[in-house]
């Protein structure tokens, strides 16, 4: 059986693993139609933990984190 993931509102503690995630996840999604110039530049600016603290403690966002199979991390 298949548990419920777990979602909750992603808080500046998340900071880290959502940057980690969110990098990780456009490398898989755009690295093989895109110059490593280009991936580079795109997640040094915009995965950075600087630019993900801010967009966490900016009231208009809000980010959901999905947790699976009882994990801790973000998925």
């Amino acid at each position: 059986m298949f548990e419920q993931p777990r979602i909750r509102t992603a808080a500046p503690a998340d900071a880290e693993p959502l940057a980690t995630l969110a990098e990780r996840t456009f490398r898989d999604t755009f690295a093989d139609d895109n110059s490593i110039d280009d991936i580079e530049a795109y997640v040094r600016d915009s995965f950075s933990l600087e630019r993900v603290r801010a967009e966490l403690a900016d009231d208009a966002n809000t980010l959901l984190l999905a947790f699976v199979d009882g994990g801790e991390q973000p998925r």
